[in-house]
Protein backbone atom coordinates (compact mmCIF):
# COMPACT_ATOMS: atom_id res chain seq x y z
CA UNK A 1 0.00 0.00 0.00
CA UNK A 2 2.79 2.50 0.78
CA UNK A 3 4.51 2.00 -2.56
CA UNK A 4 1.18 2.45 -4.34
CA UNK A 5 0.56 5.70 -2.45
CA UNK A 6 4.01 6.90 -3.50
CA UNK A 7 3.48 5.92 -7.14
CA UNK A 8 0.19 7.83 -7.17
CA UNK A 9 1.81 10.97 -5.72
CA UNK A 10 0.15 10.91 -2.31
CA UNK A 11 3.27 10.43 -0.17
CA UNK A 12 7.04 10.61 -0.25
CA UNK A 13 8.57 7.26 0.63
CA UNK A 14 12.10 6.37 1.65
CA UNK A 15 13.12 2.74 2.07
CA UNK A 16 15.92 1.92 4.48
CA UNK A 17 18.01 -0.94 3.18
CA UNK A 18 18.89 -3.77 5.51
CA UNK A 19 22.46 -4.96 5.84
CA UNK A 20 23.54 -8.33 4.40
CA UNK A 21 22.17 -10.07 7.52
CA UNK A 22 18.74 -8.46 7.19
CA UNK A 23 19.04 -5.87 9.95
CA UNK A 24 17.90 -2.26 9.74
CA UNK A 25 20.22 0.22 11.45
CA UNK A 26 18.60 2.86 13.67
CA UNK A 27 21.43 5.18 12.53
CA UNK A 28 20.30 4.73 8.91
CA UNK A 29 16.74 5.54 9.92
CA UNK A 30 17.89 8.73 11.67
CA UNK A 31 19.75 9.80 8.52
CA UNK A 32 16.55 9.70 6.46
CA UNK A 33 14.39 11.71 8.85
CA UNK A 34 13.40 15.04 7.32
CA UNK A 35 11.28 17.88 8.74
CA UNK A 36 8.25 16.48 6.89
CA UNK A 37 8.70 12.85 8.05
CA UNK A 38 5.37 11.77 9.52
CA UNK A 39 5.58 8.02 9.98
CA UNK A 40 7.94 5.05 10.11
CA UNK A 41 6.54 1.66 9.13
CA UNK A 42 8.67 -1.37 9.90
CA UNK A 43 8.53 -5.15 9.84
CA UNK A 44 9.37 -6.59 13.24
CA UNK A 45 11.06 -9.70 11.87
CA UNK A 46 11.91 -11.42 8.60
CA UNK A 47 10.69 -14.87 7.71
CA UNK A 48 13.29 -14.96 4.92
CA UNK A 49 16.56 -14.37 6.79
CA UNK A 50 15.41 -14.53 10.41
CA UNK A 51 16.42 -11.03 11.44
CA UNK A 52 14.62 -9.33 14.32
CA UNK A 53 14.75 -5.56 14.14
CA UNK A 54 15.77 -3.28 17.06
CA UNK A 55 12.20 -2.14 17.62
CA UNK A 56 12.75 -0.43 20.96
CA UNK A 57 15.59 1.70 19.56
CA UNK A 58 13.59 2.68 16.49
CA UNK A 59 10.55 3.43 18.65
CA UNK A 60 12.68 5.79 20.76
CA UNK A 61 13.80 7.59 17.60
CA UNK A 62 10.17 8.01 16.56
CA UNK A 63 9.14 9.31 19.98
CA UNK A 64 12.05 11.77 20.16
CA UNK A 65 11.20 13.13 16.70
CA UNK A 66 7.38 13.12 17.08
CA UNK A 67 7.03 10.58 14.27
CA UNK A 68 4.26 7.99 14.18
CA UNK A 69 5.50 4.39 14.45
CA UNK A 70 3.63 1.49 12.84
CA UNK A 71 4.91 -2.05 13.35
CA UNK A 72 4.07 -5.03 11.14
CA UNK A 73 4.30 -8.10 13.38
CA UNK A 74 3.17 -10.68 10.81
CA UNK A 75 6.30 -12.75 11.44
CA UNK A 76 6.73 -12.02 15.15
CA UNK A 77 3.30 -12.05 16.77
CA UNK A 78 3.02 -15.19 18.85
CA UNK A 79 6.76 -15.91 18.99
CA UNK A 80 8.33 -12.60 20.04
CA UNK A 81 7.46 -10.40 22.98
CA UNK A 82 5.70 -7.23 21.91
CA UNK A 83 5.04 -4.30 24.23
CA UNK A 84 3.02 -1.55 22.58
CA UNK A 85 3.97 1.09 25.16
CA UNK A 86 7.65 0.15 25.60
CA UNK A 87 8.15 0.14 21.82
CA UNK A 88 6.48 3.60 21.52
CA UNK A 89 4.06 2.23 18.94
CA UNK A 90 1.13 4.11 17.47
CA UNK A 91 -0.13 1.07 15.59
CA UNK A 92 0.58 -2.63 15.33
CA UNK A 93 -0.63 -4.90 12.53
CA UNK A 94 -0.67 -8.68 12.76
CA UNK A 95 -1.88 -11.70 10.88
CA UNK A 96 -3.66 -14.41 12.80
CA UNK A 97 -2.90 -17.47 10.72
CA UNK A 98 0.83 -17.74 11.40
CA UNK A 99 2.20 -18.01 14.93
CA UNK A 100 -1.04 -16.91 16.58
CA UNK A 101 -2.64 -20.18 15.38
CA UNK A 102 -5.78 -18.54 14.01
CA UNK A 103 -7.47 -19.45 10.73
CA UNK A 104 -6.52 -17.88 7.42
CA UNK A 105 -8.24 -14.59 6.70
CA UNK A 106 -8.01 -13.16 10.20
CA UNK A 107 -5.70 -10.48 11.48
CA UNK A 108 -5.81 -7.27 13.38
CA UNK A 109 -4.67 -3.73 13.78
CA UNK A 110 -4.11 -2.14 17.18
CA UNK A 111 -4.14 1.64 17.05
CA UNK A 112 -3.59 4.35 19.66
CA UNK A 113 -5.72 7.45 20.14
CA UNK A 114 -3.24 9.75 18.40
CA UNK A 115 -3.33 7.79 15.14
CA UNK A 116 -7.03 6.97 15.46
CA UNK A 117 -7.83 10.69 15.57
CA UNK A 118 -6.21 11.30 12.19
CA UNK A 119 -7.13 8.06 10.39
CA UNK A 120 -10.26 7.62 8.35
CA UNK A 121 -11.73 4.24 7.39
CA UNK A 122 -10.73 3.08 3.91
CA UNK A 123 -13.90 1.01 3.48
CA UNK A 124 -17.36 2.25 4.38
CA UNK A 125 -20.80 0.70 4.70
CA UNK A 126 -22.46 -2.37 6.07
CA UNK A 127 -21.76 -1.54 9.69
CA UNK A 128 -22.76 -4.40 11.93
CA UNK A 129 -23.06 -2.39 15.13
CA UNK A 130 -25.16 0.46 13.73
CA UNK A 131 -27.06 -1.16 10.87
CA UNK A 132 -29.82 1.44 11.22
CA UNK A 133 -27.39 4.30 10.56
CA UNK A 134 -26.40 5.66 7.18
CA UNK A 135 -23.00 6.64 8.54
CA UNK A 136 -19.93 4.71 9.59
CA UNK A 137 -19.46 4.74 13.38
CA UNK A 138 -16.66 6.99 14.62
CA UNK A 139 -15.70 4.84 17.63
CA UNK A 140 -13.33 1.89 17.86
CA UNK A 141 -13.30 -0.81 16.74
CA UNK A 142 -16.43 -0.22 14.67
CA UNK A 143 -14.87 2.75 12.86
CA UNK A 144 -12.68 0.34 10.87
CA UNK A 145 -15.08 -2.63 10.62
CA UNK A 146 -17.33 -2.62 7.57
CA UNK A 147 -19.49 -5.49 6.45
CA UNK A 148 -20.07 -8.73 8.26
CA UNK A 149 -17.60 -9.40 11.04
CA UNK A 150 -15.58 -12.62 10.63
CA UNK A 151 -16.82 -14.24 13.84
CA UNK A 152 -15.45 -17.74 13.05
CA UNK A 153 -12.05 -16.14 12.44
CA UNK A 154 -12.24 -14.13 15.66
CA UNK A 155 -13.17 -17.24 17.67
CA UNK A 156 -10.35 -19.23 16.05
CA UNK A 157 -7.83 -16.46 16.71
CA UNK A 158 -9.01 -16.15 20.31
CA UNK A 159 -8.44 -19.87 20.84
CA UNK A 160 -4.98 -19.63 19.27
CA UNK A 161 -4.04 -16.80 21.60
CA UNK A 162 -5.42 -18.73 24.59
CA UNK A 163 -3.19 -21.64 23.57
CA UNK A 164 -0.13 -19.36 23.48
CA UNK A 165 -1.03 -17.86 26.85
CA UNK A 166 -1.45 -21.35 28.35
CA UNK A 167 1.70 -22.85 26.81
CA UNK A 168 3.93 -19.78 26.83
CA UNK A 169 5.50 -17.80 24.03
CA UNK A 170 8.83 -19.67 24.16
CA UNK A 171 7.55 -23.23 23.64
Amino acid sequence: PLYNLKENGFIDLDIVNANKFGFISPVDIKKLIRPNTKMIVLNQASNVVGSIQPIKDIGAICKNNDILFVLDTAQGAGVLDINFKDFNLNALAFTGHKSLFGPQGIGGFIIDDKLNNICKPYTLGGTGSLSHSLFQPDFLPDKFESGTINMPGIVGLTEGIKFINDEGINT
